[in-house]
């Protein structure tokens, strides 16, 4: 779900949870594949470019100023693809695995996914963003998380201040962004249905084309 918090004027996409199950349209209900009689009760969020603007490439500084929300079993991501649906490659801003109410109010992970010569590989680096700025939240406000794309060097950033840098192994791109609050997958089943639903507040989106 997407809309507007009527008491912010802020902008949001949301998981929920859906205790009688999803419908399938039919008549019937969406199941697990593996396990046909059990509904899917959780829906994910998701928010994309893909076909708006997808030209994000070498010189590029991408930008999402957001607050996310400490819901167990929920997944927050911000994220780049390469435009034509091909992966990987993959950019990952920044990916909240959110697996217990103890979740640091710091800490979220990068990640790069590439094809080299061995196959599929990756590089993932977990980050206490108190590291780089006390006292830093990423629950209680709104933090801009960014990410520089140069042509031998990947940068990420929190609020304005670098924090990782890595070898391009990805290529120019071009590439369209990616927003999105999912459930369960890579963290643990949400514990407590009835603290959902789980929204990713949104303040802006931007894109500097350097050079």
């Amino acid at each position: 779900m997407w809309g507007i918090d009527p008491s912010t004027g802020r902008r949001f996409i949301q998981a929920e949870y859906i205790p009688e199950g999803l419908s399938d349209g039919r008549g019937g209900k969406i199941t697990l594949g593996w396990q046909k009689e059990v509904p899917v009760t959780y829906t994910a969020a998701i928010v994309t470019s893909r076909t708006l603007f997808n030209r994000i490439t070498t010189g590029c500084y991408v930008e999402f100023e957001v607050r996310l929300s400490k819901m167990a079993g929920s997944w927050p991501a911000l994220w780049l693809l390469r435009a034509g649906d091909m992966w990987p490659p993959e950019i990952d801003v920044i990916e909240a695995f959110i697996s217990s109410p103890t979740h640091p109010q710091d800490r979220v992970t990068t990640n790069l996914h590439w094809v080299s010569d061995k196959g599929q590989e990756s590089s993932s680096a977990p980050v206490e963003l108190t590291d780089f700025e006390p006292g830093a939240d990423i629950f209680a406000r709104f933090n801009r998380f960014g990410c520089y794309l140069g042509e031998t060097e990947i940068v990420w950033y929190f609020n304005d201040r670098p924090y990782r840098g890595m070898t391009n192994l990805v290529g120019p791109g071009p590439w369209y962004m990616l927003m999105d609050v999912a459930v369960g997958g890579l963290v643990a089943a949400p514990s407590d249905p009835s603290i959902f639903p789980a929204p990713m507040y949104i303040r802006g989106v931007k894109v500097v084309q350097y050079g």
